[in-house]
């Protein structure tokens, strides 16, 4: 840096001052004293900032003189003049920022002061208090590494006396002070005032720095060392210096910060590089320049682009970056992507170990003598032994792998060491106690550790309880789990009368300091005595002194509120209600003398977490006698002193033995079947376990897309540098570019920093937050897989990534040697008995990657000592501790060089039989390369591999992979491939598919290799959430009658009372009784109240509708004795003939559903291969047009003469200049009118002329489509999804084309798309985008591209394809419109005149009177037709109901739940009329994982899932009824046949049914479709087609933005088909319909129109109920009439059209026209006065909402200037307020038409500039400014007739002005005195309250 910051740099002009030096430094001072802190406080605060003028500048001159390089060039005038810029004994006030932002508050401090009842910190204190604290800390012993002779506890006070007795031992040395002189007196270094007193003073420059090694002259000494002192790196004396005692007190409260920040830049500067000064000049290559600074800034900023390309992942792969620099610092420790790899290390351990116990320990700052420093941090930590040692800290036992349950007690002593041996072990050269006092920047931390404990759980599936079910061992299990839980996880006090009488206020009066209590800091004298007996000491142990540290460091503190009442602290509080407690305390519900199994029932009487991932469902509960004790274990809390906390996840199934029945009566046990229960509860099992591992390892996402905001730094910096000399520039960019990297978002505190100090010099990047007990290595899956893949397809195996290392078997060669990766090498392992039949798990886990030894020197050969081999020649020149020996040539080579690059296979040879602790790689092809330079060695302990890519798997197939890979043996070399251990490419056997049955047969075959691998295997399923369903997990854990590991639920079995109470429907968002809310709304944003109203209205009209369905269909059918038309109809199909070869029938319609899919229905012959078309002339087709169609009216043929005319045109026999659109563009045309007008009608003689006249095809030529199925069939054509090949989700991305759709596409000639209003803008866009795709340019019916319309460049728009739909119609590519008036379906002129009304949305009073049948004020018409009128039934007595025609008639409703219920219930209807026997198919429900693991799936949850409507649940319903001759639909597209067109939407009758003995629903349904031509082979007769079960997935959570809990249904597709929503009834006529207009309002206007337009006449439709007038008279949309207009060629005013909706205003400061919901409310007043206003924009400069919501309800009024209708907010309020307004009103946008006004009160005409600008918006009391002026002095008394607006500040003559509260019209408010706004609701109200009463902000209804 000196180096570069000297290339072409003048000396620095120092001192440096002022800005100078405040971008050099920079101090931010908080403070809570509101910018009152004097000069002085700020000296004594920041003393490091204290700046001493002459002192500077004496310093520099003393420099110069010296003769430094850097301060030869220095002026000491010049310094002299610049110093005079600083202070003279102070602070530079640049350098400075005081933030006052500690005001007290208590908001704030709770910020700052992290209160939580595990860890609470000190409150705040005064000075004097604080200075007591300081003056007076406690201190540590120090005593030297492996000395530790005494106890922890009397080595502190043994520290504590020797202070006392320094400080007070004679009153006349009262310390006051320590003098510090220097001498030759010796001083202790290690009493504790040593350090942190006297350290700086006693020790010259530089005797304490490390040695820092130079890489340029290789020294890594400093001179000035003694040659005999030991070499000291920076990572050592790092540590070195943070264990040293100064660390103990509260001193240097940034050293632990400025130490690690030293090491990353020294680990930064010290790193292998290629750097230059120079580079070639261009103009002579002979010579160099320097380099310019513009060229080191483009270096920084292609360094950064750099950062943003890829980056080798865990398996050598390249991936990339993608602006998320968190994925290359895995490696890197203190960084927050570090705990990724933490987190997949703690699962990687539940793999081998199996169900761990979550421990945490939270010592406080204060009350601990333990930190976290101890949690391994020491290089000599047993638990961290490097390899080299096969013991363990000198012990060979207990064994790491011995399942000590198991044991003898004998044994068991044997295993284990004694207590003596233990403290010998602690007492040797490296021992592991190590305590440290709390620092006072390091805070609380948590510690979390998964501790594995040997138990049943451990490894064993809950499956095995069944076993012991037989016996009666599960009762005796639990007991025991009960009673080791109950002391595990203590949650009682001995005396809780005592605690609750007052011991507790007291307590909770000391916290959270406790200063007069030393229970925290000691350790209690029974803890070693052992003189006292096991009672006496039991006692003192549980109820004196686990009592009292239970009190203060588990009870969870609540403190009293101002009103008595106690609230959780800041940190506790529930984000959703603060008021709670987000852990769930006080447990006052939860209270229970013994211990019992936490149930359903109990959950809910205990208030216990029964779902998600917390749930305690199963787990051992109690006892707990006090609600605000956290468990914990006793020995925890007497041994570490702190607060501490067990979770325990061992869980039970809910059985009869387990259940708890004196305290729940609920049914638990018997809800579900015991294997289902036992599944249940090892899912929450693993599911709490997998929660702690993620909680222990939570992690904050850090350096996403920050690449981007680096490069934008580097640019800014770049423009501020420009001018800078190089080597400055060099500097900064070089520290900005360091800075950014790794500061970036990365806060930690001191115990972060002092770990990761320590840990510095290590390889493995969480060592500095971690402690294992055993070590671990990775697992790529990811190459794995794809070897898999490769073997199954036959293509050849890829090439494992490699990496080459440094060859460190002879430096001097500096040679690099290629390490095999871990496939490779394991595939490679040999057939050596060791490891031949080891799987790739336990490869990995006993056997490490290691460098072949050979002889590298003379003194190789020979080997003294050692014995020779005796095959061969491997034992001849070297010895044992060798893994190769040198060949022939080899030697010859030693012989004639000392030092030479041997070849490994060539010069040296690894020996084939391996050594005692090593096996040599196999010689196969892909060992032959790595064979000589690597052997497999033992590892000194096992370790834990840690899979990476082990989530994510799709289906049974990955999972199967995997297993098979992982934990089943197999080689690369075929040649040494058997049965048990197979080459890879055979791991399927001959004529096995899948992996799956792969796996199936290993299985059923070998099984798994030992009973250690099964567990494996088993655990790694379990911790990995791999899904084990079918035979993955049956052949791996046992048969399905015996595991509990089949997570694919099974449909439970229903009773006849859950069926009936299935049939049910349930109206969405309505709770039942005894239940909180429906569950779809779970999770919902909050609702406003009138939500909630609309809500409770909706879900009351659809209970009204179900009771009416169940008196029309219900209650008269139960009375009645039947229809005889139902009877006949049921006998008619009861006696046609049976199907009698299902089979037959099946394959017949499974051949035509595939015949369809691949296109064969549309088999014709298109142009080019038919045998031939009709000749087109012109003569022909006139003639055609003009033949006489008496059913056609002038507006139809109008539309068929356009047609002919395009056609003409095509076929070259008409000039496009003699047609009537004089165009030759291809016809993009509009057929509209209104329901039943005959646009159908057309459609069948377009046909007629397509086929017959032209000889067209469908399908080929032409094609017909509709948006719905049911509209398709209708009109014999396809939906616009199936003909185009577009997706039907239309949030999925599209699908690209096939070629089969785009060849079909390049060939027609017409589109005719029928209902288009149905088709959204989107989806139009979509159709017109894959026909300019598909259709050749050369063809003479394409658009062209670029006329009318493009598509849209902008495709970041929200939603572009809308846009070009939409532009599509009003931008002009639809060409125009033809209207057809004539009603051709209805002619009934009074029932026309209803429906017109209903679609203009202006339902006439008269009218409605008459449909409900209620007296018309002067009527004239007969009894007769006033009777016709009234189309209201009057209930369901009404006689009209029961004629023929509307028994048969569909009922259309609004939604799906009425419909769902009315065709239950007329099915029911039907079946007693007819006497048809009525059978009820219940659907198959089996919900996923998330599903079972967030909610109860209980049978009661199953019957609620069946009442859902099938447009929830997948379009399968719940209960269907089946009855032979009952109406039914399909709810699915069955089969797409031209010929059949079985879509979504058909109906038929049921024929027959297969339904197996004791199913739930049958297999098949066949149906009749009437009329139907085709006929299937095995069919008795046409029509009749087999409609069998299918599997849907519905989620019960759908109206999420991404659902989760999925539920899998199987059904049969079928609906009864009595009932119809408006949406699916559009495009029908029918003979007859029933419908009901009482809908809500959010119902669509158009509703009434389509549901009274589907019949022939008045006669031929009821109204159910009476519905309100006001809901269809809301008016119709005025886009539809709008577009017409815009078709029809009408000039349209988009100004005033754009002003009346949205009026607009220019914002005064970023001068942009916006609309008013773009300005606050009382900004748009003034805009709407003719005032300057600030949009909502500028106003929230720093965020915030931009746009203000606006009222649905806003009034339309006219204005009198240009005659449009307008909202309110458009006029003036001037105008609104005027007499007779609505006589006079204008706009705003009209007002500032004007250009001049009469003044009021000298009547002259004047320029508008000489009024005040609100003067426009109320001409008549309008007052020049010169009329003003003469009263605006004037006081009050005097200007008579005058008034000054309080708002405006403008003055107004009272005459002819309205003043409200002192203010003109336009600014007074509109509220009245006493009225209020809700914050809640927005409504207002009124209330009086007095003036010493709190002003109310919400209404009676929402408080």
């Amino acid at each position: 840096m000196r180096e570069l910051q000297s290339v072409g740099e003048e000396a620095a002009a120092l001192p440096r001052a002022g800005v100078q030096l405040s971008e050099v430094v920079r101090v931010l001072l908080k403070t809570n004293q509101h910018g009152q802190t004097s000069e002085a406080e700020i000296k004594t605060l920041i003393h490091q900032a204290n700046v001493r003028r002459e002192v500077a500048v004496n310093l520099i001159l003393d420099m110069k003189r010296l003769g430094h390089p850097s301060f030869i060039g220095a002026d000491e005038d010049a310094v002299r003049a610049r110093a005079a810029a600083l202070p003279e004994d102070g602070v530079p006030p640049e350098v400075l920022r005081v933030v006052t932002l500690l005001d007290g508050s208590e908001k704030i401090n709770d910020k700052l002061l992290p209160q939580k009842a595990a860890t609470p910190v000190d409150g705040r204190s005064d000075a004097v208090e604080a200075g007591r604290i300081f003056a007076a800390p406690r201190p540590r012993g120090v005593v030297a590494e492996g000395e530790q002779a005494l106890d922890l506890n009397q080595t502190q006070i043994a520290a504590m006396r020797r202070l006392q007795d320094e400080l007070t031992s004679d009153a006349e040395k009262a310390l006051r002070s320590l003098e510090v002189r220097t001498g030759n007196q010796l001083v202790d270094q290690f009493q504790p005032l040593y350090f942190a007193v006297a350290f700086c003073f006693c020790f010259k420059f530089g005797t304490a720095r490390p040695d820092v090694k130079n890489e340029v002259k290789g020294e890594a000494r400093d001179s000035r060392r003694a040659p005999g002192a030991p070499q000291v790196d920076i990572h050592a004396w790092a540590a070195a210096m943070q264990r040293r005692v100064e660390s103990q007190f509260r001193r240097g409260w940034n050293f632990g910060y400025s130490i690690w920040n030293y090491i990353f830049r020294t680990a930064v500067n010290l790193q292998k590089n290629v750097y230059m000064y120079s580079i070639p000049d261009e103009s002579n290559p002979e010579r160099r320049r320097p380099m310019t600074g513009k060229e080191v800034l483009k270096g920084a900023s292609d360094l950064l682009r750099a950062l943003d390309s890829k980056y080798a992942d865990v398996s050598g792969e390249l991936k990339a970056v993608k602006g998320d620099l968190a994925k290359t610092t895995r490696r890197i420790p203190g960084t927050q992507e570090v705990r990724t790899t933490m987190r997949l290390q703690t699962h990687a351990n539940r793999v081998c170990y199996g169900l761990s116990v979550f421990l945490t320990f939270s010592p406080s700052e204060r009350d601990t003598a333990l930190m976290l420093r101890l949690a391994r941090v020491r290089q000599s930590d047993p638990s961290l032994q490097s390899d080299r040692d096969r013991s363990f800290q000198s012990w060979s036992s207990p064994k790491l792998d011995e399942e000590f349950c198991r044991l003898s007690p004998e044994a068991l002593l044997e295993e284990l060491p004694d207590y003596d041996g233990l403290r010998n072990c602690a007492a040797s050269d490296s021992p592991c106690a190590d305590a440290f006092g709390s620092d006072a920047t390091a805070g609380s931390l948590h510690g979390h550790f998964q501790v594995f404990v040997q138990c049943f759980h451990q490894h064993t599936p809950l499956s095995q309880l069944m076993k012991l079910e037989e016996e009666g061992g599960v009762r005796r299990l639990f007991q025991k789990y009960a009673s080791y839980s109950a002391h595990a996880r203590r949650s009682v006090y001995c005396r809780p009368d005592l605690w609750q009488e007052g011991l507790r206020e007291t307590v909770e009066a000391d916290w959270p300091e406790y200063k007069d209590s030393s229970l925290m800091l000691s350790r209690p004298a029974y803890q070693t005595d052992a003189s006292m007996s096991p009672a006496d000491w039991k006692a003192r142990f549980l109820e004196v002194d686990v009592e009292e540290l239970q009190q203060r460091k588990q009870h969870h503190v609540h403190l009293p509120g101002p009103d008595g009442q106690r609230q959780p602290l800041a940190h506790c509080q529930d984000a959703r209600d603060p008021s709670k407690c987000k852990s769930g305390f006080p447990r006052d519900k939860a209270l229970v003398d013994g211990t019992v199994l936490a149930c359903p029932g109990l959950g809910q009487k205990f208030e216990l977490p029964v779902k998600g991932k917390r749930s305690l469902l199963g787990v051992c509960w109690g006892p707990v006698n006090e609600p605000n004790l956290n468990g914990n274990h006793p020995a925890f809390l007497a041994a570490l002193r702190c607060n501490g906390d067990l979770q325990l996840p061992y869980r039970f199934p809910i059985t009869t033995e387990t259940h708890s029945d004196s305290l729940c009566e609920e049914n638990c046990a018997g809800r579900q079947a015991i294997r289902l229960l036992i599944r249940e509860a090892q899912l929450t099992q693993a599911a709490q376990a997998g929660n702690a591992c993620d909680y222990m390892n939570k992690r904050l996402a850090i350096a996403r897309a920050e690449i981007q905001e680096w490069q934008r730094g580097q640019r800014d910096l770049a423009a501020d540098l420009e001018d800078k000399p190089v080597g400055y520039l060099a500097a900064r960019s070089n520290k900005r570019l360091i800075t950014d990297i790794y500061s970036r978002g990365v806060c930690r505190g001191a115990v972060e920093c002092c770990n990761l100090i320590v840990n510095s010099g290590k390889n493995d990047p969480t060592s500095a937050e971690t402690i294992k007990t055993a070590p671990v290595t990775d697992i790529s899956l990811s190459f794995g897989l794809r070897l898999m893949e490769a073997a199954e397809t036959g293509e050849p195996w890829p090439v494992e990534p490699r990496r080459q290392q440094p060859d460190k078997r002879d430096f001097g060669l500096r040679q690099t040697v290629s390490r095999p990766a871990f496939w490779t090498f394991y595939g490679s392992r040999g057939k050596d008995p060791r490891v031949f039949e080891l799987s790739a798990f336990e490869f990995a886990r006993h056997f490490q990657c290691a460098v072949a030894r050979h002889p590298r020197k003379v003194a190789d050969l020979g080997c003294e000592g050692e014995e020779e081999e005796e095959e061969g020649d491997e034992g001849r020149n070297c010895g044992a501790e060798f893994h190769a020996y040198l060949t022939d040539e080899g030697q010859k080579i030693f012989a004639r060089l000392r030092r030479a690059a041997l070849l490994p296979g060539t010069h040296y040879r690894v020996k084939d039989l391996g050594g005692e602790d090593w096996v040599a790689l196999s010689d196969g092809a892909l060992g032959q390369t790595f064979r000589h330079d690597w052997v497999a060695v033992l590892r000194r302990r096992p370790n834990v591999p840690v899979v990476q890519g082990a989530l994510g798997s799709r289906c049974d197939e990955d999972t199967a992979k995997k297993v098979l890979l992982l934990f089943f043996p197999w080689t690369n070399d075929p040649s040494e491939a058997t049965s048990r251990v197979p080459y890879l490419s055979s791991f399927k056997a001959p004529g096995v598919k899948t992996w799956r049955h792969a796996l199936r047969f290993r299985l059923l075959r070998d099984g798994f290799p030992t009973e250690e691998v099964k567990q494996f295997a088993q655990n790694f399923c379990f911790v990995y959430g791999l899904r084990q369903a079918g035979g993955v997990a049956r052949r791996m854990f046992g048969s399905s009658e015996n595991s509990d590991n089949e997570f694919e639920d099974e449909p439970m079995e229903l009773e006849e009372e859950d069926l009936l109470a299935a049939q049910a429907t349930r109206i969405k968002g309505a709770a039942q009784p005894g239940e909180a809310g429906g569950e779809e709304e779970e999770d919902a944003e909050a609702e406003t109240p009138e939500d909630a109203t609309a809500k409770a209205q909706r879900i009351a009209r659809t209970e009204q509708m179900f009771q009416l369905s169940k008196e029309v269909w219900g209650g008269a059918a139960a009375s009645g004795e039947g229809d005889p038309s139902f009877a006949q109809h049921y006998a008619d199909m009861a006696a046609k003939q049976a199907v009698e070869d299902h089979d037959e029938l099946e394959e017949a319609a499974k051949a035509s559903r595939e015949k369809a899919s691949k296109g064969g229905a549309n088999a014709k012959e298109g142009p080019g291969v038919s045998a031939v078309r009709p000749l087109v002339t012109k003569a022909g087709l006139l003639g055609w047009l003009e033949a006489k169609r008496p059913n056609l009216n002038a507006k139809q043929q109008e539309i068929l003469a356009l047609v002919v005319e395009r056609v003409l045109i095509e076929c070259g026999l008409l000039a496009p200049e003699e047609s009537s659109r004089q165009s030759g563009e291809p016809l993009v045309w509009l057929l509209h009118g209104p329901p039943g007008a005959g646009k159908s009608h057309v459609l069948k003689y377009l046909r007629e002329l397509f086929e017959e006249q032209l000889g067209y095809v469908q399908g080929i030529d032409y094609e017909v489509a509709a948006f719905q199925a049911v509209n398709a069939a209708d009109i014999k054509g396809k939906t616009i999804h199936n003909v185009c090949g577009l997706s039907a989700d239309w949030k999925a991305v599209d699908r690209a084309v096939s070629k089969e759709v785009a060849k079909r596409m390049g060939l027609w000639r017409w589109l005719i798309i029928d209902e288009v209003s149905m088709v959204n803008a989107r989806l139009l866009a979509q159709v017109d985008q894959r026909l300019r795709s598909a259709v050749p340019d050369v063809a003479a019916w394409k658009l062209d591209p670029s006329a009318n319309s493009s598509p849209p460049d902008d495709l970041t728009a929200p939603d572009p394809l809308a846009d070009y739909g939409r532009e599509l119609f009003w931008g002009g590519a639809v060409q125009g419109v033809t209207e057809l008036e004539e009603r051709e379906r209805c002619k009934d002129g009074w029932w026309n005149a209803v429906v017109d009304e209903l679609r203009a949305g202006h339902l006439s009073e008269r009218n409605w009177k008459y449909l409900h049948g209620l007296p018309v004020e002067g009527c004239a018409l007969s009894d007769e037709e006033r009777a016709s009128r009234r189309r209201v039934v009057a209930g369901h007595i009404d006689p009209r109901l029961q004629e023929a025609k509307f028994k048969q008639a569909p009922v259309i409703v609004a939604n799906n739940d009425a419909k769902f219920q009315i065709n239950k219930d007329r099915a029911r209807r039907y079946s007693k009329e007819s006497g048809a026997p009525l059978r009820w198919a219940a659907a198959a429900d089996r919900p996923g994982l998330a599903l079972l693991q967030t909610q109860a799936c209980d049978k009661a949850a199953r019957v609620r899932w069946l009442q859902y409507h099938d447009r929830d649940t997948g379009n399968l319903c719940g209960t269907l009824p089946l009855a032979v001759g009952m109406k039914v639909a399909l709810t699915e597209h069955l089969d797409r046949s031209e010929d059949k067109l079985l879509l979504r939407g058909a109906t038929g009758f049921v024929h027959s049914w297969r339904w197996p003995p004791g199913a739930r629903q049958p297999t098949h349904v066949y149906v009749k479709f009437q009329g139907a031509e085709w006929q299937l082979e095995g069919a008795p007769e046409p029509g009749l087609y087999p409609v069998t079960r299918q599997t849907k997935v519905w989620f019960l959570d759908g109206g999420r933005p991404k659902p989760v809990l999925r539920i899998s249904r199987t059904q049969i597709p079928l609906v009864p088909a009595y009932a119809v929503t408006a949406h699916g009834s559009q495009g029908k006529t029918l003979p007859a319909a029933m419908a009901d207009f009482n809908v809500d309002r959010w119902t669509d206007i158009t509703f009434g129109t389509v549901a009274g337009s589907r019949v022939r006449s008045r006669e031929d439709i009821l109204i159910l109920r009476p519905f309100p007038l006001w809901l269809f008279q809301r008016g119709a949309p005025e886009g539809p009439e709008l577009l017409l207009k815009t078709l029809r060629g009408e000039k349209i005013d988009w100004v005033n059209y754009r002003e009346a909706r949205a009026p607009r205003a220019p914002c005064q400061q970023c001068k942009v026209v916006k609309p008013f919901d773009y300005f606050a409310d009382a900004q748009w007043d003034k805009a709407r006065a003719n005032l300057p206003a600030t949009c909502l924009t500028c106003i929230h400069k720093d965020g915030g909402a931009c746009k203000r919501k606006l009222p649905s309800n806003v009034e339309r009024l006219r204005c009198i200037g240009c005659g449009f209708e307008k909202v309110e907010h458009a006029f003036p309020r001037a105008q609104l307020r005027q007499p007779r307004a609505e006589e006079r009103r204008n706009c705003i946008a009209c007002l500032k038409n004007v250009s001049e006004l009469t003044c009021s009160q000298c009547a002259e005409v004047k320029p508008l500039k000489e009024f005040h600008l609100s003067a426009l918006t109320l001409p008549w009391a309008a007052a020049c400014q010169s009329c003003q002026d003469a009263v605006r002095g004037k006081a009050r008394r005097l200007r008579a007739g005058w008034e000054k607006c309080r708002g405006c500040a403008a003055f107004l003559p009272t005459s002819s002005a309205v003043y409200i509260n002192q203010r003109c019209p336009n600014r007074a408010a509109d509220r009245k005195r006493g009225e209020r706004t809700c914050l809640r609701c927005k409504r207002k109200w009124s209330e009086n309250s007095a003036e010493e009463q709190i002003r109310k902000r919400f209404c009676p209804k929402c408080r």
